[in-house]
C-alpha cells in the first residue's frame, strides 16, 4: 500500500506545470469552458488518465521506473525515481513516432532531471536552442529541513536564468 502517492504527486506537479504553462497563472476552472469539447484543459487532463495511451499515467511512470531504474510494479518510488521516470517518459515522447497524438501543447515541451541537485545551465539552454520551447526542470534536492528555505536558495535557482 502507498507505493503510488509519490507518482500521484509528481503527475500533481507535472500538472500544475502545464496549466500555468497552457492556461497561465491567471487562470482559474471554469467548467463550461474548460469542460467542452476539445479544450486545452482537457488535453491536459488526458495527459494523466489511467490507461497506457496517457503519456503520463500510473502505467507510464511504473514502466519507466521498471526500464529505467529496475523497480518492479508496486516498488515505492521516492521523489528522485519519480522525476527520473517523468524525465524518461519525456525522452520516449521526444524520440517515438511523431505520428503520435499528443495535445498540442505538449511538442515543444522537454524535461531535464538534475539528479544530484546541481542545474547545469547549458543543459536547459541546449533544450531551447534544439527546438524546446519550454522545460520542466527537476531538481532532486532537499531544499531545507523542514520546508523549503526561500531565504537561501530562491537567488541561486533564479539566477539560473
Amino acid at each position: 500500500a502507498g507505493w503510488g502517492c509519490m507518482l500521484r504527486a509528481t503527475q500533481m506537479m507535472l500538472a500544475q506545470c502545464f496549466l500555468s504553462l497552457v492556461l497561465g497563472r491567471d487562470w482559474r476552472y471554469d467548467e463550461e469552458t474548460d469542460l467542452a469539447d476539445g479544450s486545452v484543459y482537457v488535453q491536459l487532463l488526458s495527459c494523466f488518465l489511467d490507461v497506457p495511451s496517457a503519456p503520463f499515467s500510473v502505467h507510464n511512470l511504473v514502466a519507466s521506473g521498471q526500464q529505467l531504474l529496475g523497480k518492479e510494479p508496486s516498488a515505492w518510488f521516492g521523489p528522485t525515481s519519480a522525476a527520473q521516470s517523468v524525465g524518461h517518459v519525456f525522452r520516449g515522447l521526444a524520440s517515438s513516432d511523431k505520428s503520435l497524438a499528443l495535445p498540442d501543447f505538449l511538442h515543444g515541451v522537454a524535461c531535464e532531471v538534475f539528479v544530484d541537485g546541481t542545474i547545469y545551465q547549458e543543459t536547459v539552454l541546449g533544450r531551447f536552442s534544439g527546438g524546446s520551447k519550454a522545460v520542466a526542470i527537476f531538481v532532486c534536492r532537499k531544499l531545507g529541513l523542514d520546508a523549503f528555505n526561500a531565504d537561501e536558495y530562491r537567488a541561486g535557482l533564479e539566477a539560473c536564468f
